[in-house]
């Protein structure tokens, strides 16, 4: 893989490493998974194949290995207008009007994927703790947006440590420790105490070791950005919900 002998540490700065063969080739076959795309959006007898919905996701997931900035939004616009071209074409086979999870699923290859039921018990816990996870983000990150409406500030300080006890059971599982950026992204922006900064720190350098992930860097660098601007600045904990949006960037955190 093309980031393979980067460092965690040193992504991120100024000095940008020697391109390598691994990054042409890389790059060649980026552009011609663009180009067969653009092909095939232009042939009215293939636009509308779920291959071409998967390829677009695969792009997305590409640009989170190379920065998860900017570029994914237009491969996620172009999946939403492929979904709802679909759509009309499954209602006339169904003769029913279906929402867009209902199209998502109505997709062969997603379809296959929901039925995919069979778990042992360690990996049904270890996906509850993983929705857990999630749960916990989406509960601090709606609490911090009632806060910025009614001017409180919430302390969250036991929901915040709840979810680093989750983050740090699920390190132990791989497959799964990397589905959980954003949870681990969230217990950063909310982290106060440095002991709780330096874990998600070395969580995300876990997170970049497993994956390569560029996405997981960024991630680390505005963290560590937010927690400067936190710390000489004394802003509201609440307001990092806009804060964030200020770094002039779309970032997919996922």
């Amino acid at each position: 893989m093309a980031n393979g002998d980067q460092s965690f540490y040193e992504l991120g700065t100024s000095t940008l490493p020697a391109l390598t063969d691994a990054h042409y080739n890389a790059l060649w076959f980026k552009y011609k998974a663009i180009q067969s795309l653009s092909h095939a959006l232009n042939d009215a007898n293939s636009y509308k194949q779920d291959t071409l919905v998967a390829g677009a996701f695969l792009l997305i997931f590409l640009d989170l290995l190379e920065s998860g900035s900017d570029k994914w939004n237009i491969h996620l616009e172009g999946v939403k207008k492929l979904i709802t071209q679909i759509q009309p074409s499954m209602e006339s086979q169904t003769g029913t009007e279906q929402g867009l999870g209902d199209t998502v699923e109505g997709i062969p290859w997603a379809s296959d994927i929901t039925q995919l039921h069979t778990h042992s018990t360690q990996d049904t816990t270890m996906l509850s703790m993983m929705a857990e996870s999630y749960k916990a983000g989406a509960l601090i990150y709606g609490r911090r947006v009632l806060d910025a409406l009614t001017g409180n500030m919430t302390p969250l300080s036991d929901l915040v440590r709840e979810l680093i006890t989750i983050i740090e059971a699920m390190r132990c599982d791989e497959a799964l420790f990397k589905c959980i950026l954003w949870p681990m992204f969230v217990a950063g922006l909310e982290s106060r105490q440095q002991d709780q900064r330096d874990f998600v720190i070395g969580c995300l350098e876990k997170f970049w070791f497993e994956t390569k992930c560029i996405n997981v860097v960024n991630a680390a660098n505005i963290l560590k950005r937010f927690w400067r601007m936190e710390d000489t600045q004394q802003t509201l904990s609440s307001q990092w919900i806009f804060n964030i949006g200020q770094l002039g960037r779309d970032w997919l955190l996922i």
